[in-house]
């Protein structure tokens, strides 16, 4: 297996790391270094935009690398698609860019890198190379595509073009800048045609902290506002990560990993102090241990498809062989001098405060005191295809520990994920609905509360209350007839490395504890019995095999209350701190540890 030193506390160690990563792809080119043929299987777009795809964001780390002094004897191998690759009579060329097209995507990274090092980049072109690769690159100014992040890469390729003295289209820049406006909504967050969630940060905010570093002198009041924004931002993203590094998986584009961290590389890179300089460097250095210190390599060192282990079932349609390097946007902060006080600052706590409210996204973040972080989440509607939405937006919870658990297969229980979600399905038919669309939200710093339809005819509220480490979900569901009922808590891995197998204890209405750790979902409500359930092979994010505690129920005609006390730790030990809940007699409030909760 391929291993990789994850000691990074400082420039150069970040930079060593990159060559680690670069190494390993020296073996896959494809053409004459054009593009990298990382596996056989494919995405929704042809087979060389996927070879383009992978060669295009090696640069969003090579890019900064070579900006920031750095060299490698094997560096000028990765710059050598700069000539073949626009040339339709040399090498592997990318392709004619067509209307909606990948190429588009990619064109981002080697544009920035004209801009970031342009001595290593353009002006190593001739004259008919630099030619090729402006006219392929001018393509995005003549073609129809997405109006959603997308013109954010329209917007990269003119500013390079305007940087290096070519005819640009400043017309497009302010349309496509004024569209990116528009998808503001408000505290700091931006939103396209899809939820909100971790792919904006490194997506929409990472490229207008680019432009305000580009245009922060020319551009004043847009550049302002997008100071004013992400200040407002980094306070709440930063709550997202626990100290050790990791970030809570929600929403699409997980494979990219540890572009979670990009948005604070691209924020340092702007000069914007979103938070402490110590703060920010020990979010994205700590991000980059965390991740390398997870199995994301195969045995050849290149990136795999998958979270924390390698899995196509959580991918996107989107995602080919290449398009983990996206992680690469990390490394804008190695452009950054050494001088810079990102890197003369000590790494510092970010000493997140144990429960966040997230007004935005209707949320809570709780931090747990073995360093998770709890999601809270009264769900998004997203309206784009894409794979898993329901499992990626609709989930009651979402763990840095536990990660969560996709469905496949079929509606069926044993194909369900089944955790941290409440589902139904008629009387004796084996066919679960899952909580999907969320009709209505309301949100507040101490509690959750939102309605939703599994039937057309049967009507749920959930309300969640955080409790310390734990949290309590109740359910209201309207039926007009019987239904079969269950509720799952937090995924539990069911081993431990490589050591031996080890039988779980399981206990109380359902807890499931081993020596590395434990989930319950204990019920306080009454009628409902305790499984394990068994989620299929490779659908949770964080362990290719792992235990949900659900609870099991039939709901009658009518209206009907369910409760439950949802936790997970890594010490089983914890399991007695379970807060003591009683609903309250007419089911308009509960009682938590004594304090009463009323039910809004």
């Amino acid at each position: 297996m391929f291993e990789i030193d994850n000691r990074i506390y400082d420039r150069s160690g970040m930079a060593r790391a990159l060559v680690d990563m670069l190494e390993p792809t020296r073996n896959f080119f494809v053409g004459k270094r054009s593009g990298f043929s990382f596996g056989s299987f494919s995405a929704q777009y042809s087979p060389q935009a996927t070879f383009l795809e992978g060669w295009s964001r090696i640069l969003w780390g090579v890019g900064p690398f070579l900006a920031g002094g750095f060299d490698w004897e094997h560096i000028g191998e990765f710059l050598e698609g700069l000539k073949t690759g626009p040339d339709k009579d040399d090498g592997y060329f990318w392709g004619e860019p067509k209307d909606w097209d990948q190429r588009f995507v990619e064109m981002a990274a080697i544009a920035f890198s004209f801009i970031l090092c342009r001595e290593r980049t353009w002006d190593m072109l001739d004259e008919r190379e630099r030619k090729n690769m402006y006219e392929w690159l001018d393509h995005i100014n003549n073609r129809n595509f997405c109006q959603n992040n997308w013109v954010c890469f329209r917007v990269m390729v003119n500013l390079a073009f305007e940087y290096l003295g070519l005819p640009f289209r400043e017309d497009l820049i302010r349309q496509d800048m004024d569209l990116v406006d528009s998808f503001y909504s408000s505290d700091g967050w931006y939103r396209d045609v899809v939820p909100y969630d971790m792919y904006n940060p490194w997506a929409i905010q990472y490229y207008t902290l680019i432009y305000y570093k580009l245009r922060k002198d020319k551009g004043r009041q847009r550049c302002e506002r997008i100071r004013e924004r992400t200040l407002l931002f980094a306070k709440q993203y930063a709550c997202f990560f626990n100290e050790s590094g990791g970030c809570v998986p929600y929403g699409r584009s997980l494979t990219y990993r540890f572009a979670q961290a990009g948005y604070f590389s691209a924020a340092a890179y702007a000069g914007i102090e979103v938070l402490p300089w110590g703060a920010m460097k020990r979010i994205v250095l700590g991000n980059l241990r965390w991740w390398l210190s997870q199995p994301i390599f195969d045995n050849a060192g290149i990136l795999t498809v998958g979270y924390r282990y390698q899995t196509n079932i959580m991918a996107d349609q989107y995602n080919s062989p290449g398009s983990p390097y996206w992680a690469f946007k990390i490394f804008l902060v190695l452009a950054l001098g050494e001088e810079h006080p990102f890197w003369t600052s000590e790494e510092r706590s970010l000493n997140n405060s144990k429960s966040t409210c997230l007004p935005v996204l209707s949320g809570i973040l709780v931090h747990t005191d073995d360093d998770d972080v709890v999601f809270l989440n009264n769900g998004q509607n997203p309206t784009s295809r894409s794979c898993q939405l329901v499992d990626k937006y609709a989930k009651f919870a979402y763990s840095i520990h536990s990660g969560f658990t996709t469905t496949v297969g079929g509606h069926d229980l044993q194909n369900q994920g089944g955790d941290n979600t409440l589902m139904f399905s008629e009387v004796g038919e084996d066919y679960f609905r899952p909580k999907d669309v969320t009709l209505k939200k309301w949100c507040r710093p101490d509690m959750l509360k939102n309605t939703w339809r599994p039937f057309k005819d049967v009507d749920v509220t959930t309300w969640m209350i955080p409790a310390g480490d734990w949290h309590v979900r109740i359910h209201r569901i309207d039926s007009p007839r019987k239904l079969d009922c269950v509720e799952g808590g937090f995924a539990i891995r069911k081993y431990e490395g490589n050591g031996p197998e080890c039988e779980p204890e399981v206990f109380g209405d359902m807890s499931i504890s081993y020596p590395w750790g434990y989930s319950a979902i204990f019920s306080i409500t009454e009628g409902r019995k305790g499984f394990i359930h068994a989620p299929m092979s490779n659908t949770n994010l964080m362990y290719p095999s792992v235990f949900v505690p659900a609870l099991r129920c039939q709901v009658e005609k009518g209206t009907t209350y369910i409760a439950a006390v949802v936790g997970s730790g890594n010490d089983p030990e914890m399991l007695s701190s379970a807060p003591k809940v009683v609903m309250g007699e007419a089911n308009d409030s509960v009682i938590i540890n004594g304090k009463v909760f009323k039910l809004f």
